[in-house]
Formats: C-alpha cells, sequence, structure tokens
C-alpha cells in the first residue's frame, strides 16, 4: 500500500468492491460507518489508484457516513444523481429519503 500511496505501483479497483469492503468491515468485523468511509476515501484517493467511477464513489462514501445509510443504497442514490433520469424504486423510504433522490415504492410486483 505505500507503493500505492506513492504512485510506484497502479491498483485498479472495481466500483462493487468497496460496497463489499463496507459490508465486511461494518458486519463481521463491527467497525462504524465513520471509519470506514475514511479509511476508504484515504485509499480511493492514493496517488497509485485506479478507480472506475471515483467522483461517484466518494460521493456515496460520504453520504453512507452522513446520511446514516447503508452504502449501497448511497451508491444507488449518487448512481441516479448523475443519470439522465434521477430516479429510484425502492422499497427503502427510510435511506431513500435522506439521500436527495426522488423515490417511490413499487406499486406491484408479480413474482
Amino acid at each position: 500500500m505505500q507503493m500505492v500511496d506513492q504512485g510506484q505501483v497502479v491498483l485498479k479497483i472495481p466500483s462493487i468492491v468497496i460496497a463489499e469492503c463496507c459490508w465486511v468491515l461494518e458486519s463481521p468485523y463491527g467497525h462504524n460507518p465513520p471509519d470506514i468511509a475514511q479509511a476508504l476515501i484515504n485509499i480511493i484517493n492514493a496517488k497509485g489508484m485506479d478507480m472506475e467511477e471515483k467522483s461517484l464513489v466518494l460521493e456515496a462514501l460520504r453520504d453512507y457516513d452522513q446520511q446514516h445509510v447503508d452504502y449501497i443504497d448511497a451508491y444507488i442514490a449518487a448512481k441516479a444523481r448523475s443519470s439522465s433520469h434521477p430516479y429510484v424504486v425502492t422499497w427503502n423510504h427510510k435511506h431513500f429519503s435522506r439521500l436527495r433522490v426522488k423515490h417511490d415504492k413499487p406499486h406491484q410486483v408479480q413474482f
């Protein structure tokens, strides 16, 4: 990681990996979201880190920390806000009402 921090080695990280990191660090290991978000922001901002959707992931991490929502909900909201159709269909109104994105419940779902 020191070599990545100094830009001597470049790591390419898919954005979905951050969701898994948040879940693993919070659930099995019991770390709190503010600490997780800050650690991941530091890693993402390392000189040798090549992160797809970097600005979107950083926005989602800030919302994960500050809005007290699941990371994946924050990511979905950030992705929606960055699209031409900023709207989310979800059963989770509690989280999405904090995430500055239009949202609604599905009307009827047949399985």
